[in-house]
């Protein structure tokens, strides 16, 4: 089951305590110049499943501002400081 399509209307299933629609997530996480997408990016990053952040955002994109997303990790922050380091030592991603 997708959680993404479950109510693609609404607030996202992962932004439970904020109020805040799906378009309206998209448009703060395709600008990197938004005063909040650090904040979403990292909430994206933290409480998405899997599959579902790459419906919202491209890889490079996050891998691009992943540094400005940092503080908003929790737990999830060396997860994919080691997922990036990962896929960069295949040679999947460059900066």
């Amino acid at each position: 089951m997708e959680k993404l399509m479950q109510n693609e209307k609404g607030r996202p299933y992962f932004l439970w305590d904020d109020d805040l629609t799906w378009d309206a997530l998209r448009a703060v996480l395709q600008d990197p110049a938004h005063p909040q997408f650090p904040y979403y990016l990292g909430k994206t990053l933290r409480e998405a499943d899997f599959n579902d952040i790459w419906k919202l955002i491209p890889v490079g994109h996050v891998y691009a501002h992943l540094k400005e997303s940092l503080p908003f990790l929790g737990r999830r922050r060396e997860y994919w400081l080691f997922l990036f380091r990962g896929w960069e030592q295949l040679g999947l991603l460059r900066r």
